[in-house]
């Protein structure tokens, strides 16, 4: 055996070519890993710009249905705010106007029929309460509505959004999502309208607990707010 030659045969030499080669595959997968994550990334941001109203939509509703749970708790006087409502004998015998009048009816309904109904309700309620409520107008909103007709039918009273707040939509953007009618109380001291879901009145709008979240929501100082009437 000779011992003066320093070979292993475990270290084998590589060849200079398939290190190349070698550097070029771990190159080339890396590169394929990239491309790969770069379009998984734009796919994913394409998903989320397009659910993101929809993301968007659901906190503003959920934060809605948090402020109207908020208002079960709220109890105000009446009397603070003179608010008056109810069938027309209720509101007459009191004789005294409020300080908040009522302004407008938006509907948005897609049903011609129901939108009938729902029209007629509240014009019977205004026609019988219009001395004491001070109705200013009722206009039609339709999805096919657009803002500047809103304006153009309603002059000077609709001049600014109502509530503004940039992680929330307008009012004007909120009539898109509701499908029953919205009564708006016209505050003549400040000239602000403001406004209260209300859903359809009959003749439950006399009930004390619906003046009451009237009242807490008015307290509210116009922030938008759902408010259902006493189903009792």
């Amino acid at each position: 055996m000779d011992k003066t030659t320093n070979h292993n045969p475990l270290k084998l030499p590589i060849p200079k070519k398939a290190m190349i080669g070698l550097g070029s595959l771990i190159l080339v997968g890396w590169t394929i890993i990239t491309v790969v994550l770069f379009v998984e990334y734009r796919k994913s941001k394409a998903l989320l710009t397009e659910y993101s109203p929809i993301i968007e939509r659901y906190k503003y509703i959920k934060n809605l249905g948090e402020q109207h749970r908020t208002l079960e708790t709220m109890t105000f006087p009446d009397a603070s705010l003179r608010i008056l409502t109810g069938d027309s004998t209720a509101v007459r015998n009191l004789g005294e106007k409020t300080d908040y009048a009522v302004a407008i009816l938006f509907t948005k309904n897609d049903c011609s029929s129901c939108l009938e109904t729902e029209l007629d309700l509240w014009q019977k309620f205004y026609t019988h309460n219009a001395e004491h409520l001070d109705v200013v107008a009722i206009a039609q909103i339709t999805p096919q509505t657009t803002q500047e007709k809103i304006e153009k039918e309603l002059g000077g009273l609709w001049k600014q959004p109502i509530y503004q707040d940039e992680n929330e939509p307008s009012l004007f953007e909120h009539l898109n999502i509701i499908h029953t009618p919205t009564l708006l109380f016209y505050d003549r001291t400040t000239g602000k309208i403001i406004y209260a879901h209300l859903g359809m009145v009959g003749g439950r709008a006399k009930s004390e607990g619906f003046k009451q979240k009237v009242a807490a929501w008015l307290k509210l100082k116009g922030k938008m707010v759902n408010l259902d009437y006493d189903k009792s």
